[in-house]
């Protein structure tokens, strides 16, 4: 049940938006906001919630020339209405949801990670696939992103879960080299992307994407492919990209 979640809220979902979007039918696109909305009051996960916002704002940005540059301009001044909010009317809801979990609390966690494993042994990758196949096992008795938490907390009895980004989830299994290792995996992931939407419009591709890279800032690499809906999106892309590449032959052959 809560790989399906995952799956509808990271891929299903925001694909299907983005091309209801780009379509133009906008009942649907109400009706799967709606869904969203339902899954936020039923299990309280601000991500329900923050995919509608990043999906939507991208959307909105991808009409528009220079995209990166709108884009980038766009995320300061959420940053700065949330300071001033707080600032002068004591609202920090915006501050709490934006500048704090997406920016702050991500960076502090990867450099925790950094810190920890600058000193300590690497994991080896024990704690994914790759270390049940090998037979690997953690050598600290205890998952890391619950051990990083009373770590840096200070609490022994401190159950939250650290979870942190690709590139300090990479270092903390094996150093620079796996940094290396994994930014070759995701450009190959990326490099797929490219090749599997080539009939796809960008306003489908990038939106449809959008909350799944805000994701990796807290998801390693493996776990975002295979249960935050990376993958998923991939075989979506690439049906809809097929389906895009058979509707464009067949106009062909009737304009011949």
């Amino acid at each position: 049940m809560g790989y399906l979640l995952n799956w509808n809220t990271k891929a299903i979902a925001p694909f299907l938006i983005a091309l209801y979007i780009y379509e133009k039918k906008y009942v649907k696109v109400a009706i799967l906001l709606s869904i969203q909305i339902f899954y936020y009051l039923s299990f309280g996960n601000k991500a329900y919630l923050f995919s509608i916002f990043a999906l939507l704002s991208i959307a909105f940005l991808m009409n528009f020339k220079n995209f990166i540059i709108k884009f980038t301009f766009l995320f300061s001044l959420t940053n700065l209405l949330s300071m001033f909010l707080n600032m002068y009317f004591s609202v920090d809801f915006l501050q709490r949801a934006i500048p704090y979990r997406m920016l702050y609390i991500p960076s502090q966690i990867q450099y925790q990670y950094f810190d920890f494993f600058y000193i300590h042994p690497k994991l080896h990758f024990s704690e994914n696939f790759i270390g049940s196949i090998f037979g690997i096992s953690n050598k600290y008795g205890i998952e890391i992103p619950i051990l990083i938490s009373r770590i840096f907390s200070g609490r022994i009895d401190n159950m939250a879960y650290s979870n942190t980004g690709i590139f300090s989830d990479a270092y903390s299994n094996g150093g620079f080299l796996a940094m290396i290792v994994i930014s070759a995996i995701f450009g190959f992931l990326l490099v797929i992307v490219d090749s599997c939407s080539k009939a796809v419009p960008l306003k489908i591709t990038i939106p449809a994407y959008s909350y799944i890279m805000f994701v990796m800032n807290d998801t390693s690499l493996f776990t975002t492919f295979l249960t935050g809906g990376f993958g998923l999106m991939i075989f979506l892309i690439y049906i809809l990209n097929s389906y895009y590449q058979e509707d464009k032959a067949n106009l062909q052959e009737v304009t011949v």
